[in-house]
């Protein structure tokens, strides 16, 4: 749940900039979009985004994408898997670069100022 519920691999989002939103959802939720595996570029999020599960700053649950010089500067609380900028990554392919996140996060569990929870596919390099 965000403002596109999910992107395919094919999908891709650019310089898409939102201000004070407001998104209440279960899972995957996000202020730009739920769940992605399309390419995101130049966007950005503001205000605030409550979920129970994978809810981030910018996207809730993060696939085989690269999300690049982007950043959420959102409230985000939630229940597991809840960062300031995405709520959990799933895939080896997913990749983030020149991007942050500010503002308050808060949670019960796998909770992350940057991804909630990022498990065998983080890597600091």
């Amino acid at each position: 749940m965000g403002l596109f519920d999910s992107t395919g691999s094919s999908g891709s989002v650019s310089n898409v900039h939102l201000d004070n939103v407001s998104v209440d959802g279960r899972s995957n939720v996000g202020a730009l979009v739920g769940r992605t595996d399309g390419q995101i570029d130049g966007s950005s999020a503001t205000g605030n985004v409550t979920g129970s599960t994978r809810v981030g700053g910018l996207i809730g649950e993060l696939g085989s994408t690269t999300v690049s010089n982007s950043y959420a500067d959102v409230t985000v609380e939630g229940g597991k898997y809840v960062g300031g900028f995405v709520g959990e990554a799933t895939s080896d392919d997913g990749e983030v670069r020149g991007s942050f996140a500010r503002g308050n996060v808060s949670g019960d569990t796998d909770v992350g100022g940057f991804i909630g929870q990022a498990g065998k596919y983080a890597d600091t390099t």
